[in-house]
């Protein structure tokens, strides 16, 4: 990826992105991404205030697996919101990966359960509780 190789990419570059495009380019970025590539995109791009759901999950996914703590605050509201297990499953199950976003994560699901629908709550329940 020549972002990586660079740490630059334009606006102009990207102006006519889709989203699978989007989705290819954070696919496949190294994790964990540094503090300054990733507070590079999101300044730039304004990837934790995406309102493409898709766009905004995988950026979320990339930002709990950097530890973008900045982008910790959109990503509650996102999963406050989002009730689709597509979504739901993998940011949940990235944040079970380490003490102190399991933590966050078992806040944030107390909180949006009721939200969700109850066979996604269910297995989103069983996720964070498995050992």
């Amino acid at each position: 990826n020549s972002f990586e190789k660079i740490g630059v990419i334009t606006a102009l570059e990207l102006k006519n992105w889709t989203t699978h495009e989007w989705l290819h380019f954070l696919r496949k970025l190294g994790r964990p991404q540094s503090l300054s590539s990733m507070t590079y995109l999101d300044q730039n791009f304004n990837l934790s205030k995406s309102q493409n759901s898709e766009i905004a999950a995988e950026w979320f996914k990339l930002s709990i697996s950097s530890n973008y703590a900045i982008a910790y605050p959109e990503l509650e509201k996102f999963l406050s919101k989002v009730g689709r297990k597509k979504f739901l499953e993998p940011l949940y199950g990235e944040m079970k990966k380490s003490k102190e976003n399991s933590a966050m994560a078992q806040r944030i699901f107390a909180a949006s359960k009721k939200n969700y629908h109850p066979l996604t709550a269910i297995k989103i329940e069983k996720l964070l509780n498995k050992k």
